[in-house]
């Protein structure tokens, strides 16, 4: 008995391939010497040989190679040494002469097929391997773990000593359970009663397994775990922005989008800018009516840093600055006027002047709850500074919030028409507007 000199495998006697790792058998050489042959009156032996050659580039695994990998190439033999069987017994005559020298090339020529059949069976099942092994690459790169395995799985089967395919089938079971832990990881955050944290925390640790690893299947499974983190990620933020009614409480949240680019994490930090808005809106509003008119203006601009083409803002932002000008000028003095002017006319212009000509709801398109309307001045003299109280009602008609809006243009001429606009984070009991009061003040 012959041993491979490529993986150690016992080989049956004249075998010119290894049937484990597909390599080629030298004869003749350190395997094995094939035994002489003789007769008496023979002319001798006759040899002949064939040489061929394959070669097959050497490639890495799937964690480290960026392309599709060449197969291990079978060498064909090299130089074996084929021995002619003896010559029949000698003839007398013409006929047994011919016979006798016919034989060792009849001989010859069937080994030669013989090793040639053998040669292109073997390469046939090297192309198998090899066509197997890049399939099951191709769909572990794709995402198909348990595809890629199959196809691994079956080219083993025919080559068990192939040193690729045992990389790749230990690499590819690593990622096959890697994703099934991110996998589970992310199902917590899924649950009725959510763990964000441990989702969080379970990811991490995969991440920190692969971290220093590289490759094209290193890649697939770190950016699978980016995408559940962020999945996880913006579901916790979406989950606590309800309950939140602080700025302090919401920027926080906001820091922790910020990483992330995908359309649930924009719409989900809009969502956050929104509702920063509304808080913002509320404070300034409050500092506007108690004429601390630059508490007001650092309010606004500490909120347009977030969103800073904020409608909403920016039109309280203008409207501040409009109304600080204005009583550093001459508001007070034209309010004590108007307090002394107290005719019919006055009286008139100061309750009955401004019709609400209507005041409605509606949502736009990120669902937030959107008050609009528009006025009238139906005064003797213009009016200014025109304010509209309001609430906002559920569906039983309960108050559950209650703002301000400034009507644009702040100046407003006799027979002529100013709108207000809002919008708010839709706390999903909104319902409809009450318009309470309507204030302004006469030029």
């Amino acid at each position: 008995m012959m041993n491979c000199t490529t993986c150690g495998a016992q080989l049956p006697p004249e075998s010119r391939f290894c049937l484990s790792c597909g390599a080629a058998v030298t004869v003749g050489g350190e395997a094995g010497t094939a035994p002489e042959r003789s007769a008496e009156n023979e002319q001798g032996e006759q040899e002949a040989g064939m040489e061929s050659a394959a070669t097959a580039e050497a490639q890495a695994g799937l964690w480290v190679r960026p392309e599709t990998l060449v197969a291990e190439a079978v060498q064909p033999p090299r130089d074996a040494a084929v021995t002619a069987p003896a010559a029949a017994p000698a003839r007398t005559g013409r006929a047994g002469a011919a016979w006798r020298w016919a034989l060792p090339g009849i001989a010859l020529l069937l080994v030669l097929a013989g090793l040639g059949a053998d040669y292109w069976y073997q390469q046939r099942i090297n192309d198998q391997v090899e066509s197997l092994r890049l399939e099951g690459e191709r769909l572990a790169l794709e995402g198909d773990y348990d595809g890629g395995m199959e196809r691994i799985d079956r080219a083993l089967g025919r080559r068990p000593q192939h040193a690729t395919l045992q990389d790749d089938k230990t690499l590819l079971a690593e990622a096959i359970q890697l994703k099934a832990d991110i996998e589970l990881a992310a199902g917590r955050a899924e649950q009725d009663a959510a763990d964000y944290d441990g989702a969080l925390k379970d990811i991490g640790a995969v991440q920190k397994t692969l971290k220093g690893r590289s490759g094209p299947l290193i890649d697939s499974i770190l950016k699978l775990a980016a995408q559940k983190e962020e999945s996880v990620v913006v579901a916790q933020v979406s989950s606590q922005l309800p309950g939140q009614k602080k700025l302090e409480g919401l920027t926080p949240l906001l820091a922790r989008l910020s990483p992330y680019d995908s359309p649930d994490a924009v719409k989900a930090a809009q969502l956050v800018k929104q509702k920063i808005a509304d808080l913002s809106y509320v404070q300034a509003s409050a500092k506007l009516n108690s004429k601390n008119f630059d508490a007001a203006l650092q309010i606004v601009a500490d909120a347009l840093k977030y969103d800073e083409k904020n409608e909403k803002l920016l039109a309280l932002q203008k409207t501040v600055k409009e109304r600080k000008a204005a009583f550093e000028q001459a508001e007070q003095d034209r309010i004590e006027k108007a307090i002394k002017a107290a005719d019919a006319e006055d009286l008139y212009n100061r309750t009955d002047a401004v019709e609400l000509v209507e005041a409605v709801k509606s949502y736009d398109e990120d669902g937030n709850f959107v008050v609009s309307g528009s006025i009238k001045n139906n005064a003797t003299k213009p009016i200014s500074a025109v304010t509209v109280y309001f609430d906002i009602v559920d569906a039983q008609g309960t108050a559950i919030y209650a703002d301000t809006l400034y009507v644009y243009p702040d100046y407003v001429g006799v027979g002529e028409v100013g709108t207000f606009y809002g919008s708010y984070y839709n706390e999903e009991t909104m319902n409809d507007i009450q318009v309470t009061k309507i204030e302004w003040q006469i030029e």
